[in-house]
């Protein structure tokens, strides 16, 4: 090498190592050794034991490989593994963000304010409104945006800032929005109480709600695809699933009267799970070509063009438009009657041209449609059933 000469270790050095001739001779090589020994402990540590080279701090420091007794190679001693602890589902469960921020008094509370937690809570507030202090958990989620987003549903409130934006900041927008939060809240809570209805029960006979009006499902259909039939008679009101009808009458704007029959492909013993399943696919597919159908009628008179469609299962909104052109609707908008559903369609294609809920939006809005304002309070007050489908049901 260059400016280094090799030489061959000593007998009992072993491993045939080679290094590089030590540049110190004599007293100043062991001086030299002496001085960097401690480099790596304690002042006061005792010293260590002796290395592979028999002097004292060779291969001995912390750190350091050790040979191998089958090859010769050096590798590093294994690491202590920490043991593993498993904590009892109770003390998990004990755990929770939710009860972590509220307890049993809290609870009470929320019952007498009509306010409750998120269920997906991870931030807690206090906010005064009109002299009354409401404790509220809330869930909050980092975003690529410049403002701050705050949305109530049935599940509580749910707040989308800034990632860089300081909690403070969002505390204070939050109780400059207070009286709107509270009574937001107090309304879901209120329509929970009064709008909640059992969820579907799917058998032979079953009643659900389409285009504003009553279907009776019909089993035992031969052949693999559904077939709506219109009749002229209602169904008897005795039936079971005639009787269901009650809970959709917001939606549809219809009685109890099945004005269709959808036969479906079904053994007459099918499972709650299967005719339910069996349903919503014949219903989404009738969402989907509502769409198109009712899309080339108001596409053209907006002046756009969306870049793809397709249907969503979003549990707190009928609709979404994205900003690349793409438009989303909720397949149980079949269930109701063509001005809401147009509404929402109209609705998110005006988003095409504004991506907010400012004038110029509802301007989109109202050249198509004069009358969303109701359309619009319609659908607010709209409740439908769980789908229900479950074994049992």
């Amino acid at each position: 090498m260059l400016g280094a000469a090799r030489h061959r270790q000593v007998p009992g050095h072993g491993r045939c190592l080679d290094r590089r001739t030590d540049p110190f001779r004599g007293q100043d090589a062991a001086a030299a050794h002496a001085g960097g020994a401690g480099l790596d402990r304690d002042r006061n540590a005792p010293p260590r034991p002796g290395g592979l080279s028999g002097q004292p701090g060779f291969f001995g420091r912390a750190g350091a490989s050790y040979p191998s007794a089958r090859n010769g190679r050096h590798r590093r001693p294994p690491r202590r593994q920490r043991p593993r602890v498993t904590r009892p589902a109770s003390a998990r469960a004990a755990a929770s963000p939710l009860q972590s921020l509220w307890g049993d008094a809290q609870d009470a509370l929320d019952r007498a304010n009509g306010v409750w937690p998120h269920p997906q809570a991870n931030r807690q507030l206090s906010l005064d409104c009109d002299g009354q202090v409401y404790r509220i958990a809330y869930r909050l989620e980092a975003a690529r945006r410049r403002t701050i987003g705050i949305s109530v549903s049935a599940q509580g409130l749910r707040v989308r800032a800034p990632h860089w934006l300081a909690q403070r900041h969002i505390d204070t927008a939050l109780q400059e929005r207070a009286p709107w939060i509270i009574s937001k809240l107090q309304q879901q809570y209120a329509a929970a109480q009064e709008g909640a209805h059992a969820p579907l029960r799917w058998h032979d006979g079953a009643c659900f709600a389409y285009r504003g009006g009553q279907v009776r499902v019909v089993l035992g259909l031969a052949g693999r695809r559904a077939v709506l039939q219109p009749v002229a008679m209602a169904a008897p009101s005795g039936q079971d699933g005639a009787q269901q009808g009650n809970g959709q009458d917001a939606a549809t704007g219809q009685g109890d009267v099945a004005c269709h029959v959808l036969h479906l492909p079904l053994p007459p013993r099918s499972s709650a799970a299967q005719i339910a399943a069996s349903v919503e696919r014949w219903l989404r597919q009738q969402a989907l070509a509502l769409m198109q159908e009712r899309l080339a009628i108001y596409a053209p008179r907006m002046g756009v063009t969306p870049s793809g469609l397709g249907l969503t299962s979003a549990q707190t909104r009928w609709g979404s438009a994205s900003s690349n052109g793409r438009i989303r609707l909720h397949w149980r908008l079949a269930q109701m009657d063509l001005p809401l559903f147009d509404y929402v369609l109209v609705h998110e294609l005006a988003h095409l041209h504004e991506m907010n809920h400012g004038p110029r939006f509802w301007q989109w809005v109202a050249e198509v449609m004069p009358d969303y304002a109701e359309q619009r309070a319609r659908l607010k007050q709209v409740r439908l059933p769980p789908w229900g489908g479950a074994e049992g049901a």
